[in-house]
């Protein structure tokens, strides 16, 4: 195992999400030299093959991982936590490359950290566990999807570190405020909303906005297993779920069209025939993998994708 001192030049390569910050913010509670940037899945191996690693004692992946394995091995300066079990062939530990499922990366780190190091953080539990219901999107806290939203969409990011750098759950005045007012327009975007519902129990939506929120409705109040949402503002396209038996991100890695976990995964599409190309392929595995069949008017066709 390497020998990491606490004073060594750090460069921490975390994921944008809430996962991947919260383990940026609790390195940077160990570390005295530590740099920070935050990329996704589909830029880490550029920013692996073009990095200037003279410039850093040790390379930290937090949340993020290459596409391409062997891109671990461009620097034994590399370690990695991440927690995709589409991935688990990624882990070993005498290369300190951790890669635990079933859990966020952050419970992780700071597991990792104590150990290694001998801090107590048991005061982050609290924080750390909101995180990983968000993270794993059980939501069963109200406070994770409130916190999610404060970091994407109202704080900046260092607004945010500084916000909850204590690692306390609690929301002000102002923020409950902007929160009970972004519920209503998701209410009313959600009243307004135009549903294409696909030959499995699920269904596609065009949204630009609210989408995590949208899609959770979609899943718990109209009983879809699986909610895809296309944003044609980015070219991207969210896929939400509630299945227990299927991994959504194992799902779109074997097609080849994406990534992701096991009820939150994406994919990047070029254009309106790659996305209905996709979709076909999306319904084909669930069929065939037990995604359950819904009678309802498969009206998918008439959607101008």
């Amino acid at each position: 195992m390497k020998q990491i001192s606490r004073n060594s030049r750090i460069l921490n390569i975390h994921n944008k999400n809430l996962d991947g910050v919260i383990c940026s913010m609790i390195l940077e509670k160990v570390y005295s030299n530590i740099t920070s940037i935050e990329t996704t899945i589909y830029k880490i191996d550029s920013i692996l093959l073009e990095l200037d690693y003279s410039k850093y004692d040790y390379v930290i992946l937090t949340d993020v991982h290459p596409q391409k394995q062997k891109n671990l091995y461009i620097s034994e300066k590399i370690i990695l936590f991440d927690h995709q079990q589409t991935i688990i062939c990624y882990n070993d530990p005498v290369k300190m490359h951790y890669v635990i499922p079933n859990k966020c990366s952050a419970i992780t780190v700071k597991r990792f950290v104590e150990k290694y190091y001998g801090i107590d953080f048991a005061y982050m539990d609290d924080f750390i566990e909101i995180v990983n219901d968000y993270d794993l999107y059980e939501l069963l806290f109200k406070e994770s999807c409130w916190l999610n939203d404060l970091l994407l969409f109202k704080h900046s990011r260092i607004e945010f570190r500084e916000r909850f750098k204590d690692f306390l759950i609690y929301f002000t005045d102002d923020e409950r405020k902007w929160l009970n007012e972004r519920s209503v327009r998701v209410k009313k975007a959600y009243e307004s909303l135009e549903v294409y519902e696909l030959s499995i129990n699920g269904c596609v939506i065009i949204l630009n906005e609210f989408i995590n929120e949208i899609s959770t409705m979609l899943l718990t109040m109209n009983g879809y297993n699986i909610v895809i949402v296309k944003n044609n503002n980015n070219n991207s396209c969210s896929i939400r779920s509630n299945y227990k038996n299927i991994d959504i991100g194992e799902m779109l890695r074997i097609l080849k069209i994406g990534d992701g976990y096991q009820n939150s995964a994406g994919m990047l599409i070029k254009n309106d025939d790659e996305f209905k190309k996709n979709i076909e392929l999306i319904e084909q595995y669930l069929t065939k993998n037990g995604g359950k069949y819904d009678k309802r008017k498969n009206i998918s066709n008439d959607c101008n994708l």
